[in-house]
């Protein structure tokens, strides 16, 4: 099964290399310092961290590596690891462009390998990204085991994780497209997505989604967001206990402050000193559809706490919309019990302190429908989603 997840993913990425960005576009922008591993080794406290550190991006894509060896020019190489070869063609072009448009700014060395991940092994790295790659592959807890075996006693890993439950509505959209029998093998993905998102009612939370992801604007955005040939993410605590086995421990969240464990604090600060576990929190946040940005998580090697106990899984199966949205109360009422809080108290908080979803600039009109916490619980519970009284 692995094979074959990995060949129809290598297929996609033949046909359209990610991310979906002109080939010859450079990085002109650089968030440097959130790149940097000199940032992951303070978040670490470590003293003693390479000042020429070995540097692995895994599923590189066709800019990764580039961004990284920009934001880390003291590295003594950058290795590049992608199973597109067409991905790593136009990263060879964009590091010749770079080279003739950007003479002048540093950045490290680059090697790149054509391979998948699982086949891939050179060792010792001091530092591995791995960026939006574990949805994309059959066995995540494999990889990541795979990844740790190859860093040094001091190595630090970056992940940039998709949520699970809080992408129910690409989900949505996903199952929507199949069902009418849309796929990645056309021509045009984006216009006859386009025109399918078109078709549902102004109101559809699946066309708001749709309507104002940035991904929506390209083909291969499209085709990566809604038409993937393998999207299944790791939930929280799943990912939790991968980390955990592979003899790592979180030492920082460094995604969009609302969609990191500390934002419970901010919306409820009582359940906030109930549950302390940054790993539940997160579990909470995905269940209630408020993970609106990846999580972007750095680790150390070190002894964690033993995960909490999984949660009920929202996104396992396939199932209807109505069926998933009351999937996630249940996963809130599971992950809330032990601590004798009610879901309807939480949610009721969320819609409070933070409302509805809204659209970007310059509109930022509400988008109805999209977060957990403008349904009426009992509803939801009962299989028929509506949304709250005014």
């Amino acid at each position: 099964m692995r094979e074959g997840v990995a060949t129809r993913v290598r297929a996609q990425y033949e046909r359209h290399p990610y991310p979906p960005v002109s080939p010859f576009a450079l990085p002109s922008r650089v968030p440097e310092r959130e790149l940097s591993v000199t940032l992951g080794a303070e978040l670490a406290g470590s003293r003693d961290f390479p000042r020429k550190p070995r540097v692995l991006v895994a599923g590189c894509g066709s800019l990764e590596a580039l961004v990284v060896a920009r934001a880390n020019p003291e590295a003594e190489v950058v290795t590049a690891v992608d199973l597109s070869e067409a991905s790593l063609r136009v990263l060879a072009r964009r590091l010749v462009l770079a080279r003739i448009a950007q003479p002048f700014t540093p950045r490290a060395p680059i090697v790149a390998h054509a391979s998948d991940l699982l086949g891939f092994r050179s060792a010792p790295f001091d530092a591995i990204f791995l960026s939006n790659v574990l949805q994309h592959v059959a066995a995540p807890e494999q990889l990541l085991a795979h990844l740790a075996s190859m860093l040094a006693p001091h190595g630090l890993m970056r992940l940039v994780v998709y949520p699970r439950a809080s992408r129910l509505w690409m989900r949505a959209i996903q199952d929507h497209l199949r069902a009418i029998g849309l796929d990645a093998h056309g021509e045009r993905p984006r216009a006859r997505v386009t025109a399918a998102m078109r078709a549902l009612d102004p109101s559809d939370p699946r066309r708001l989604s749709f309507e104002v992801n940035p991904e929506s604007l390209t083909d291969a955005g499209v085709v990566d967001a809604y038409l993937h040939e393998h999207d299944d993410p790791v939930a929280p605590l799943t990912l939790a206990s991968c980390m955990h086995t592979c003899g790592m421990r979180l030492v920082a969240e460094r995604q969009t402050a609302s969609s990191r464990s500390s934002f419970v604090e901010e919306v409820d600060p009582a359940l906030a000193a109930l549950v302390t576990s940054p790993w539940e929190r997160l579990a909470i946040l995905d269940a209630s559809l408020e993970l609106c940005a990846n999580p972007v998580l750095w680790f150390a090697r070190g002894s964690s706490p033993e995960p909490a106990r999984a949660s009920l899984d929202a996104m396992s199966t396939p199932t209807t919309l109505a069926e998933r949205l009351g999937a996630c109360v249940r996963e809130l009422d599971l992950l809330l019990a032990p601590y004798n809080y009610s879901t309807e108290a939480w949610l009721d908080r969320l819609a409070r302190e933070v409302g509805p979803r809204v659209a970007p600039p310059p509109s930022e009109r509400p988008l109805q429908g999209l977060a957990l916490s403008d349904y009426d619980v009992a509803a939801l519970r009962s299989g028929t989603p509506k949304l709250r009284d005014a």
